[in-house]
């Protein structure tokens, strides 16, 4: 008999989770759940992506909301159940620290891709902070501290979160985020792909400008400009 869509997920989930030595998928399997905390059958989900969203806005209720895409993998840190960071690298605008820098809220969303249909399940998790006070957070916002702090490249908290080794051409901040709330969620209609590879371009172009700043050199002027 011919199976429904949802019908057709339900059955490639139980064969996923039948067939999975992974006893925490389970855990992650579970969608349309809130956490004051990252679980930790999480971390290693998120240790391995490629990719991820960052989301942020400005108080203004005219201000626009910005959403940008983050790669390179092993930028992004999970440093304790309540707090994390990821190496910020240079790109065609900073609206994501000037947010930060105003208001410190900031919303990261994992998305776990499907590459065929026995990968059972598409699969989110966004990873929420908070800073200031609103009528319902009030009492969150007095007893703990639930910001996204931006440490500019050279500055001591910067060094310390990522030392040269991990340092990236084009690096310029560690943004820094205590977490209130990690919420997982479904995506039913997220398509399919396939990894293939390290985008290299931004770093390709960063490491030659880099050099030219260690050894005093000033930046190459192209005709015209």
């Amino acid at each position: 008999a011919t199976l429904t869509p949802l019908q057709a997920f339900v059955h490639a989930l139980s064969i996923r989770i039948h067939h999975s030595s992974d006893s925490n998928w389970l855990n992650i399997a579970v969608m349309g759940k809130f956490y004051d905390s990252i679980p930790e059958s999480f971390v290693p989900w998120i240790n391995e992506q490629h990719c991820f969203w960052v989301a942020t806005a400005p108080l203004s209720a005219d201000g626009h909301v910005n959403v940008s895409p983050k790669g390179m993998t092993g930028t992004f840190k999970v440093l304790g159940s309540n707090s994390c960071f990821y190496q910020d690298l240079s790109g065609s605008g900073v609206e994501t620290i000037s947010h930060l820098r105003e208001n410190g809220r900031i919303t990261i969303m994992y998305v776990l891709f499907p590459e065929s249909l026995m990968s059972a399940s598409t699969f989110s998790i966004k990873v929420q902070c908070l800073q200031g006070v609103t009528p319902h957070r009030s009492a969150i916002r007095n007893s703990v501290d639930i910001e996204g702090i931006v440490h500019e490249l050279g500055s001591p908290r910067y060094e310390e979160l990522i030392p040269p080794a991990d340092r990236l051409a084009g690096s310029r901040a560690a943004i820094e985020i205590n977490i209130h709330k990690v919420g997982s969620s479904c995506g039913y209609s997220i398509p399919f792909y396939e990894y293939v590879g390290e985008r290299t371009l931004l770093c390709d172009v960063m490491r030659p400008r880099e050099q030219r700043d260690a050894d005093g050199c000033p930046e190459e002027v192209k005709d015209g400009e």
